[in-house]
């Protein structure tokens, strides 16, 4: 048997399509698909709702209170540039999640799309052609990594999201180029190595 191995971009450019022959020959072939997260959960309209629940801080907390005030101010600053996300609306969430907030919003302001991603590309082909598929994680196992992170390690991720919004705007085109590619040794220094 054959074991096709694809490395993932969750959110994609329109124009990133079509995939290459490659890709296709491999998916064409494929008996069984392998997703992070099996189609049915992640495509399930209840996920939203459950992240937003879990993301939600305890009764009587605020966002404000937890950070320090220079990362309250720049978040106020990048609020003000996105008024779709005012931070009253944000106060109620812990900062993993606003972190994640930023990250997509920054990434559809540079053309990625969620609904234009590979998992979900793939997920849509599979489900109209009836190919099976499976997922190596549960939602709730997705929702518990940012969850069980530590405050502070919480309110790093949101440091470093806010304060470094243009470094992370040019590393997400150099990785989504570094994947078009196919460079691997390249990605891997851009992302294993540096974590």
């Amino acid at each position: 048997n054959s074991l096709y191995l694809l490395g993932s971009f969750h959110a994609l450019k329109p124009s990133d399509y079509p995939l290459s022959k490659a890709v296709n020959d491999a998916y064409a072939d494929a008996e069984l698909l392998v997703f992070e997260m099996a189609p049915e959960q992640l495509q399930s309209p209840e996920l939203p709702a459950r992240i937003a629940q879990v993301a939600v801080l305890p009764a009587g907390k605020n966002l404000q209170s937890l950070l320090p005030e220079n990362t309250w101010l720049k978040l106020l600053e990048w609020s003000k540039q996105n008024p779709a996300f005012p931070a009253a609306s944000l106060q109620r969430f812990k900062p993993w999640f606003v972190a994640m907030t930023v990250m997509n919003a920054q990434a559809r302001s540079q053309g990625f799309e969620a609904d234009k991603g590979l998992d979900q590309h793939i997920m849509n082909q599979a489900t109209a052609a009836k190919k099976p598929s499976i997922g190596l994680e549960t939602a709730e196992q997705q929702i518990a990594l940012f969850d069980s992170m530590k405050m502070p390690a919480q309110i790093q991720l949101l440091n470093e999201t806010l304060f470094d919004a243009s470094a992370s705007k040019k590393e997400l085109e150099q990785l989504h180029q570094l994947w078009k590619s196919g460079e691997v040794n390249d990605f891997e220094k851009q992302t294993v190595a540096k974590m």
